[in-house]
């Protein structure tokens, strides 16, 4: 099973989200839209259950003390060689754009505390690869675009 939470509903997934959406239309065989924590997955997904589990919203919407202890989580709803990936606003990459002037800090605003002031905590790429790491998580690839980092990830088969 491939689980999709909190962005676009995706074909083929498991969606997850936080509110039930206005619209959905008709949704394409093998594709569920279900409302859920993305911390307690229990109800939905039994452990080593999931192949891959994408948190397509940059996880900077999580509160920081939450980040380690929904990454262990998660963990556990993958099964082995099973795929996480994750979506950042990376710290250090975002004051090197303020740094070089690429970028003021009224233009940052958005960056750091969300669309709509919903992030409650900025990402270290080098911190979260060792939580990975130290997970039981092979990094696969760590994709950067400009400020905006994407991090896919393997769960060790061990």
């Amino acid at each position: 099973m491939k689980v999709n939470l909190y962005g676009d509903i995706r074909n083929g997934y498991l969606n997850v989200v936080n509110q039930v959406p206005n619209s959905l239309g008709d949704l394409p065989e093998n594709t569920s839209v279900v409302v859920g924590d993305v911390g307690n997955l229990d109800p939905l997904l039994e452990d080593g259950a999931a192949e891959q589990i994408i948190f397509s919203v940059p996880m900077n919407v999580l509160y920081p003390a939450h980040i380690v202890p929904i990454l262990e989580h998660w963990h556990k709803k993958i099964k082995p060689n099973g795929e996480l990936v994750l979506s950042y606003v990376d710290i250090r990459r975002l004051g090197q754009f303020i740094h070089s002037g690429e970028l003021s800090l009224q233009q940052i605003d958005g960056m750091i505390y969300g669309p709509n002031h919903n992030y409650h905590s900025l990402v270290d790429t080098n911190v979260l690869d060792a939580v990975l790491r130290g997970l039981g998580y092979s990094i696969k690839m760590i994709s950067p675009k400009e400020f905006f980092v994407t991090v896919e990830a393997a769960k060790n088969a061990n």
